[in-house]
């Protein structure tokens, strides 16, 4: 589910942040303002790297949690 939803949102976020300057498509480049380009890439680093880790970590803790609780 987690790599459906980044993938939705990095097409989304292609498509807003892609237009044309000075008779160039510029993709991935077109933002208003610096602080508009820093949050879509704190937003973009957030989605495809720490939550899919931090569900990854949580899943294999509470695995490790079950076995050591039931099993032991």
């Amino acid at each position: 589910m987690i790599w459906i939803i980044m993938a939705v949102s990095e097409i989304t976020l292609g498509v807003i942040s892609t237009g044309i300057i000075a008779g160039t498509c510029v993709p991935w480049g077109a933002y208003r303002t610096f602080d508009e380009q820093k949050a879509m890439a704190i937003f973009t680093y957030a989605l495809t790297y720490l939550l899919p880790v931090v569900t990854m970590v949580l899943c294999y803790a509470r695995i490790i949690y079950f076995l050591m609780h039931k099993v032991g």
